[in-house]
């Protein structure tokens, strides 16, 4: 970038100093980052923890409920009076104790 920046202030084109330099014109005359990159993703304070995980596994694999799809288990489960975590947390609990997603069958 050194030799580039040397060229343009040398009143060389950017299109011919980005060809001898051998860079994309594009690449070199980009601005720097101002801002740093973003920090690690944070957790979520909402997360389900294992127990949680576990429960609905168990839940999610039991004869009543192993055919349906955990929309449905969470709706006949709040008709009864049951209130687990919202359902669209689930699916990470699910994928990452192995089951699958089937609801596009």
């Amino acid at each position: 970038m050194a030799t580039y920046r040397a060229l343009i202030t040398a009143d060389v084109p950017t299109r011919a100093a980005a060809t001898l330099v051998g860079i994309p014109r594009a690449t070199a005359t980009r601005k720097p980052r101002t801002t740093p990159l973003p920090a690690a993703t944070v957790v979520p304070a909402n997360k389900l923890g294992p127990l949680e995980r576990a429960r609905i596994l168990d839940l999610v694999n039991s004869p009543r409920f192993v055919d349906l799809p955990p929309i449905q288990i969470y709706a006949q489960l709040l008709d009864e009076g049951v209130y687990l975590e919202y359902s669209f947390s689930w699916g990470p609990a699910l994928l990452t104790f192995g089951a699958t997603d089937q609801s596009a069958e």
